[in-house]
């Protein structure tokens, strides 16, 4: 079970704190970041044993609340912490597929939430950390696949637009999920056409439209969409050549 402290080079306090009133002192806003993070500490606590099946637990809206609320008070989380909780809620997602959670509007927090703590990594991280966070374009497939393509065996009654909610905020998350599906962006990229390729060819099939969509989803590669028909080409290319 992984705890995080609160090291002095994990954070650098906002600029914002130094905009208020003088007897909010650094140590107070300390205090209050320990806080928080012990309280997403326990959030963190919640979700892995959840996935581990403990007796009497209970995820809670306030477990994501939390985590939301840390940033809004421009609070940072420790690296460990941060990287932890990316780990659990893909654990949860798409690695158990979402059967933890109790309902859609769990699953839809927990979507929500992962996608916020992804744009944080990349945002916040120094470029040297970027690559210890590393995710799998094909969970992240199978996870589009259940969500919006209703995967067999998966289904749960909702209602039409939490539903659609959830299916877009999964979209969104796979989305900035993308820069984590290394090691290289070629070789994403190659492993994603040999994925889709044979699809993609059948042009007279709806499945080359999916396909070409699940690539351009998942894809790291933000080319423009010249650059994506050289891309394109050339691989075609190397098929006939074949």
């Amino acid at each position: 079970m992984t705890t995080a402290t609160a090291a002095p080079e994990d954070h650098e306090v906002h600029p914002y704190y130094a905009l208020l009133p003088s007897y909010i002192t650094p140590e107070l806003v300390q205090q209050e970041r320990d806080e928080f993070i012990g309280r997403v500490q326990d959030s963190l606590t919640t979700l892995q044993q959840l996935r581990d099946k403990v007796d009497g637990v209970s995820l809670q809206k306030r477990h994501f609340r939390v985590i939301e609320t840390t940033y809004k008070l421009k609070h940072g989380l420790p690296k460990a912490l941060h990287a932890a909780l990316i780990a659990e809620l893909v654990a949860h997602l798409w690695g158990l597929h979402g059967e933890t959670f109790v309902d859609i509007d769990m699953e839809l927090r927990a979507v929500k939430t992962l996608q916020m703590l992804l744009k944080k990594w990349r945002h916040k991280r120094r470029p040297e950390e970027q690559a210890e966070v590393v995710l799998d374009w094909r969970q992240a497939k199978a996870a589009v696949d259940r969500v919006c393509f209703a995967t067999p065996g998966h289904f749960r009654a909702a209602s039409q637009v939490t539903l659609q909610a959830l299916a877009s905020a999964t979209i969104k998350c796979v989305e900035c999920a993308r820069p984590f599906f290394h090691s290289t962006t070629s070789t994403v990229v190659n492993e994603l056409w040999i994925e889709f390729a044979s699809d993609i060819k059948a042009t007279s099939l709806t499945h080359c439209f999916k396909s070409l969509g699940y690539l351009t989803l998942l894809c790291p590669f933000e080319g423009s969409d010249a650059e994506w028909e050289v891309i394109l080409a050339s691989k075609h290319m190397d098929h006939r050549n074949v």
